[in-house]
């Protein structure tokens, strides 16, 4: 205990003057031999191609297998605006702009920037029956187009990969 003829010692001083507490043996030599034994699972990359693959499989029965933007007998109207509405949820359950290169980000934003104009056209008084439901099935397509880059993305990333696409926009 300190007195008055003790000269005061900050406590720094004090806990740094304390021995070193130190095990009896190192744990580690242990550890490393049982972490090196072991397989490692790759968890992150199965967890990711599982999502892009559950992306992808959305997608194919979100398109309905045999129908197509040219057969004779279009889809009904209904019909169309609730597989534009499961492809939006998969779209904003698949996005992940955590990362991605300037590429796919512009392809995205084409897609988007195609989907707003399709929208606006949509909101348009005065249309027709006939061309509604051809805005509605383009609706459909670019949003397709849109989860596919998404799977893709996820495809690639999964892979420890960044998906480099040449740009070519087609609509």
């Amino acid at each position: 205990m300190a007195d008055a003829t003790t000269p005061a010692r900050p406590l720094g001083d004090a806990l740094r003057a304390l021995p070193l507490e130190a095990p009896d043996a190192s744990a580690w030599p242990a550890l490393a031999a049982r972490l090196a034994a072991k397989p490692r699972p790759r968890r992150g990359r199965l967890f990711a191609f599982a999502a892009a693959a559950a992306v992808l499989l959305a997608i194919v029965m979100l398109r309905g297998g045999g129908s197509t933007p040219d057969s004779p007998q279009p889809a009904p109207l209904a019909e169309l605006q609730a597989q534009s509405a499961q492809l939006e949820r998969v779209l904003a359950a698949a996005r992940d702009d955590s990362a991605g290169n300037a590429s796919a980000l512009v392809m995205a934003l084409q897609l988007e920037d195609r989907l707003h104009a399709l929208d606006a056209e949509l909101a348009a008084p005065g249309l027709d029956d006939a061309r509604r439901l051809a805005l509605w099935r383009q609706r459909v397509e670019v949003l397709q187009s849109a989860a596919g880059l998404e799977s893709s993305r996820r495809y690639y990333a999964a892979q420890g990969e960044a998906l480099e696409p040449t740009l070519v926009a087609t609509y």
